[in-house]
């Protein structure tokens, strides 16, 4: 009974950290110059946390008249974003107008449709930004095949349609889009292995797993809490299981962008710190904040 109640407490614990908001991300006008085809285009476009963001009506506006278009739709009653690759764009208004200001930025908020191309849903981070929903570049180039450049010196980026997507190497061909995995995978070297909780602190300086524990030995009923029990174990290809010591581990996917991990579960995401062997977590603030730390065994 001792072990079901501090399970179920952790349980909630963990449901209130890895179900809130994600850290509020960094969004700012991208100062970025565009070429299509070697033609100059002015796009409102915004910088999020280190990558490039174009609103997708836009994109499809431009590529247009290309070997590599595709259609836009949206569905009202299921917010269903669908694109059809090869398929003539149709306007609906407001392409390419509009500039990138502050205050748009501050109002960006993750959007919740479910995006599919060619009817296959596609595991992309999309921001709705002034009403328009803006997606990571190199997420549409990769799924549409469009070549990718971009000149560290000049914020000049580059799109060919006359060339494949080809994934950037070490040296960054686009400054700030690492993340280029858009089925759930990982750039970067994958954290595979199961990483067990060894520290879990709130924002007062509170060491719950010691309290768990104290409770245990004082109840005595000989079915004590095991922390080895809470574990995040990386899986090849980008997925993930925790477990709290129920019967069903959770699962999702993650991503890698250099040290930070983001993990996504039902429409929810968090990011964490990998440092050697450690996965840190950190939720809310102040008071209200949550540590978790995991140790790779």
């Amino acid at each position: 009974m001792l072990k079901k109640l501090l399970v179920l407490t952790l349980a909630a614990m963990l449901l209130l950290t890895v179900t809130m908001p994600a850290l509020a991300a960094t969004v700012l006008p991208s100062p970025s110059k565009v070429l299509v085809n070697e033609v100059e285009k002015s796009f409102e476009a915004y910088n999020i946390d280190g990558n490039n963001y174009f609103k997708l009506r836009d994109l499809a506006f431009v590529l247009n008249k290309t070997p590599k278009n595709f259609q836009v739709a949206y569905d009202e009653s299921t917010r269903n974003i669908m694109l059809a690759s090869k398929t003539a764009y149709t306007p609906v208004g407001g392409e390419m107008e509009g500039a990138a200001t502050e205050a748009k930025a501050a109002g960006a908020a993750p959007t919740t449709s479910t995006i599919y191309k060619d009817g296959v849903p596609l595991n992309f981070t999309v921001y709705n930004i002034g009403g328009n929903n803006f997606f990571k570049l190199r997420d549409l180039m990769k799924v549409f095949d469009i070549g990718v450049g971009y000149d560290k010196e000049t914020k000049l980026i580059t799109l060919n349609t006359n060339l494949g997507y080809e994934d950037e190497d070490e040296s960054g061909a686009v400054e700030g889009d690492e993340s280029n995995d858009v089925s759930g995978g990982v750039s970067g070297t994958e954290p595979l292995g199961k990483y067990t909780v060894v520290s879990m602190t709130d924002g007062e300086g509170n060491d719950w797993l010691e309290f768990f524990k104290m409770l245990s030995e004082l109840v005595g009923e000989g079915d004590e809490f095991d922390p080895n029990d809470m574990y995040i174990e990386f899986l090849s290809g980008g997925k993930f299981v925790m477990s709290i010591d129920m019967d069903s581990p959770g699962e999702g996917t993650y991503t890698v962008d250099g040290n930070t991990i983001t993990l996504s579960a039902e429409d929810q995401e968090i990011k964490g710190t990998l440092d050697g062997n450690k996965f840190t977590i950190v939720t809310g603030e102040g008071s209200e904040s949550v540590t978790m730390v995991f140790e790779k065994k």
